[in-house]
């Protein structure tokens, strides 16, 4: 099992406040989630973490996964 660490939101993805209030976390949260045949040692994880804009109220992720991690195997 790999921890992976994720690019932190730091503006509201819509109103580009900086004011992100975390209110939800899974920790240890699947990267991949499908059928592979690699093994579970070395499947990826991180938290995934909700925030809330204060000033226009939207739930978002604060932690994103890079592209080229969350995609690398097909999701369909």
């Amino acid at each position: 099992m790999k921890i992976i660490e994720g690019i932190e939101r730091k503006n509201c993805i819509f109103c580009k406040s900086s004011k992100l209030k975390v209110i939800h976390t899974i920790n240890n949260f699947p990267v991949y989630m499908g059928i592979s045949n690699q093994k579970y040692e070395d499947d990826l994880f991180a938290d995934m973490i909700f925030s809330k804009c204060e000033k226009c109220n939207c739930i978002q992720m604060k932690n994103l996964i890079p592209l080229d991690i969350l995609y690398k195997y097909s999701h369909n």
